[in-house]
């Protein structure tokens, strides 16, 4: 039975895979993997709709590449558009189904935040990676949640420096820490919610008659906005800054010692 929070979720997470903030997030989280063993076992933790995993799928041949999510209604989504073998897994972030030592690599994009104890996720992710494996993780960065954090269900902000102490902790090394943020977005995050929120979101996921997902088209305001995505991509493309006074992201690289 798929519940009303799941379904709003699949809605937000993919009618926001698009957009310029994800879009630049995922160029960076590739960029940032630096792949270099060829074949090699990759998992996604918290992939959602699975857009950055695709995108990875789509860079080089694989063995095997694995999208782990709690929402099963986000993973029928990302099954949907998947176009060359993945599998897709529901699990815990914190309590990874997968035996010891498994992964050349990781990553979790946006979903330390969302969790009471951070130390648990890197203390998984490194049971399940190989010796020198890359794990990859990006998040908000700061200390105080805002309202728009909370409403987006994050428990706790980190600050660089401490999730360098926590990843040191977890066994990792040669950690690398990249900051990044728009000037405006903070404004585009707003226009993001406010549109979203306005949007139809009760049957944008059916199920069809044999358990296929089917993927429904929105009308109005919510179709306004994808239309416009591609727009506004191209002006916060030109607004990339880590500067002072903007919402901070940050992408961290680490090797398992």
């Amino acid at each position: 039975m798929v519940t009303e929070k799941e379904e709003s979720y699949s809605l937000k997470a993919f009618a926001t895979s698009n957009d310029a903030f994800d879009r630049c997030r995922i160029d960076m989280l590739i960029k940032n993997l630096r792949l270099r063993k060829k074949p090699c076992h990759g998992l996604e933790v918290g992939c959602g709709v699975a857009e950055a995993l695709r995108r990875i799928n789509d860079t080089q041949q694989f063995s095997l590449l694995i999208g782990l999510d709690s929402s099963c209604v986000a993973l029928k989504v990302a099954r949907k558009l998947s176009r060359r073998k993945v599998e897709y897994i529901r699990g815990d972030a914190q309590s990874l189904p997968f035996r010891n030592q498994l992964f050349d690599f990781v990553i979790a994009g946006e979903i330390i935040e969302h969790l009471q104890k951070g130390s648990t996720l890197v203390t998984e992710i490194s049971r399940i990676l190989r010796p020198h494996g890359v794990f990859v993780l990006s998040t908000p960065s700061g200390k105080k949640l805002s309202p728009d954090d909370i409403s987006q269900g994050h428990v706790r902000l980190y600050y660089p420096c401490e999730l360098e102490e926590l990843l040191e902790k977890g066994g990792f090394s040669k950690i690398e820490i990249t900051k990044w943020g728009f000037v405006l977005l903070r404004l585009f995050f707003l226009l993001r919610k406010s549109i979203l929120h306005q949007a139809d979101l009760s049957r944008f996921i059916s199920e069809g008659k044999e358990g296929t997902v089917r993927v429904v088209t929105q009308k109005g305001i919510f179709k306004l906005y994808r239309r416009l995505l591609p727009f506004i991509t191209v002006i916060l493309r030109f607004d990339l800054a880590p500067t002072e006074g903007t919402t901070k992201h940050i992408i961290l690289r680490a090797v398992k010692s």
